[in-house]
C-alpha cells in the first residue's frame, strides 16, 4: 500500500481528514530515512514525495531542529525551497533562541538550518 499511496496525491484517496493526517504521518516517518542528509534533508528526494507527506517531513525536521510555534505559512515557505527553488533566501521559523533567529534554507540541494543573531550587536 505504501508505494500505491505515494503514487497518488492523498486527496485522491478520498479519506476522512483524520485518517488522511494519520496516513501522512506514517508515510512521513517511512520516507524520512530516504530524505535525510546528516542534519539536513535532500531537496530532490523531498520533491518526489506527495505534498502532505513532504510538509509533514519538513515539519518534523524543523521541530527536531529547535523550531517552535510553527505556522502553515512557515512550513509552506520551507516547502517552497524544495518545490519552487529559484535561489531565494532562507525562511525564519519560530524558536526559543534568545537574541538569535532560526533559519531554514537550501544549500547545494540540501535543506539546512542555521542561527543568525538579531537585535543590537553592541549589546
Amino acid at each position: 500500500m505504501h508505494d500505491a499511496c505515494l503514487a497518488l496525491p492523498l486527496a485522491q484517496l478520498h479519506l476522512p481528514e483524520a485518517l488522511a493526517a494519520q496516513l501522512a504521518a506514517v508515510l512521513a516517518a517511512q520516507a524520512l530515512p530516504g530524505v535525510r542528509a546528516e542534519a539536513g534533508l535532500l531537496a530532490p528526494a523531498l520533491a518526489a514525495l506527495p505534498a502532505p507527506v513532504r510538509r509533514r517531513v519538513i515539519r518534523g525536521w524543523l521541530l527536531a531542529g529547535g523550531a517552535t510555534g510553527l505556522t502553515d505559512k512557515q512550513i509552506r515557505g520551507v516547502d517552497a525551497l524544495v518545490t519552487g527553488w529559484r535561489g531565494q533566501g532562507g525562511v525564519a521559523v519560530g524558536s526559543s533562541l534568545r537574541d538569535e533567529r532560526l533559519i531554514a534554507g537550501r544549500r547545494e540541494g540540501i535543506l539546512t538550518m542555521w542561527r543568525e543573531p538579531v537585535g543590537d550587536p553592541a549589546r
